[in-house]
């Protein structure tokens, strides 16, 4: 069945869906096929990835113009040595993720478009996240709160993430799972 578009913007601009289940790499995958075709728009120069429950503070001028303004990408990443944390780690990743770069975040995002050209051509990283990440009893490690924030560290041993900024800019009511 064809879409019906209430805006001529998104006519020809579907993109295949595939199932997604919660805490699984196809959330992952889900991201990587948006940014994907997004990339495909030499003018899209700034990637926004925010749920659906995201409550703007700022107007869409005042977001749009600080992005634009900036060459920084905004991801959530940070070091949780707790159990919903680097216990989340497996040993399987190593040697190409060492414990003490696996972070965990968000998987929302606010990215430039080198940092999502880097998230689309990464093979390496993903492959040990879709056989060692998953969602099951003890370790319970959910790919799209660990896959970013690991991969951004692992790419730059420098890489210190500005998070604040998606914070500032929505309210989220996080419930925990």
């Amino acid at each position: 069945e064809k879409p019906v578009h209430s805006s001529p913007l998104f006519v020809g601009r579907e993109i295949r869906s595939e199932k997604v289940v919660w805490g699984r790499v196809s959330m992952v995958d889900a991201e990587k096929r948006l940014l994907g075709n997004a990339l495909l728009d030499i003018d899209n120069q700034f990637f926004v990835l925010l749920s659906d429950s995201c409550i703007p503070l700022h107007t869409f001028d005042y977001i749009y113009n600080y992005l634009m303004g900036t060459n920084v990408s905004f991801i959530d990443s940070f070091l949780d040595p707790g159990p919903h944390g680097s216990g989340r780690y497996s040993i399987e990743m190593f040697p190409e993720i060492e414990h003490r770069d696996f972070r965990k975040g968000a998987q929302w995002f606010a990215i430039t478009r080198r940092h999502a050209i880097l998230i689309m051509s990464d093979n390496l990283y993903y492959r040990k996240f879709k056989l060692y990440c998953k969602p099951t009893v003890g370790r319970n490690c959910i790919a799209d709160e660990h896959y970013l924030p690991t991969l951004f560290k692992v790419s730059n041993k420098s890489f210190e993430p500005i998070s604040s900024f998606l914070f500032s800019i929505c309210f989220f009511y996080l419930l925990p799972h």
